[in-house]
């Protein structure tokens, strides 16, 4: 073998062995994916988005609203996009990153009756259900019949088949006030949610 064709060769060999160790899923049996879905469950270091429970540590990048947030931000019913591995079998991954921004943020336009099974925000309807959680500012929860008339809400979901949409949490941001604050930010391009039974009377 001649002086080039040797050079040739070595370059080759080192050019495949490159690829090889950059494919394939990340060590572990762990993939590198984005999913889009709602907090079904939280611990103080998990996650837990379409069935998989992500776990959140220091190298976790969260951000809420575009802004730097930490795990305690994260809460049940919250559409978020996760990126970073996963082990489908498992049912377990790592994020490292994970982002939150709400839907819709406006005011109620009226006092919330007990059983009601949707409301209006900032001029939209939407559909409550027996697994919507709503809250206050803090995190805790509080029945749908205590937001009243002019309060900021935030709220989480998706749409249905039907064009509806569906709150998977709705929090308040803030008591009654005054002033515009809407904000819708869904795109009917984005992917709807699976059926769900409607909010029932009994759930207030």
């Amino acid at each position: 073998m001649t002086h080039r064709n040797a050079v040739f060769a070595a370059a080759v060999s080192a050019l495949l062995a490159a690829c090889g160790a950059s494919s394939g899923p990340p060590a572990g049996g762990a993939a590198a994916r984005t999913l889009r879905g709602t907090i079904s469950a939280r611990s103080p270091a998990t996650a837990t988005v379409n069935g998989i429970a992500f776990s959140l540590d220091g190298g976790t990048a969260i951000r809420v609203e575009k802004a730097p947030a930490t795990a305690a931000d994260l809460r049940p019913g919250m559409v978020v996009e996760v990126r970073g591995g996963v082990d489908d079998a498992a049912g377990r991954g790592t994020a490292s990153e994970v982002e939150f921004e709400d839907a819709l943020r406006g005011r109620s336009a009226d006092d919330v009756p007990p059983g009601a099974t949707a409301i209006t925000v900032g001029g939209r309807l939407v559909h409550l259900e027996d697994s919507t959680r709503v809250t206050d500012g803090g995190g805790s929860d509080i029945p749908a019949s205590s937001l009243r008339r002019d309060d900021l809400l935030r709220v989480s979901g998706f749409p249905d088949d039907q064009g509806r949409f569906r709150a998977s949490s709705v929090e308040r941001i803030a008591a009654a006030s005054a002033g515009p604050a809407t904000r819708w930010r869904w795109r009917a391009s984005s992917p709807a949610a699976p059926p769900r039974p409607s909010r029932s009377a009994a759930s207030g």
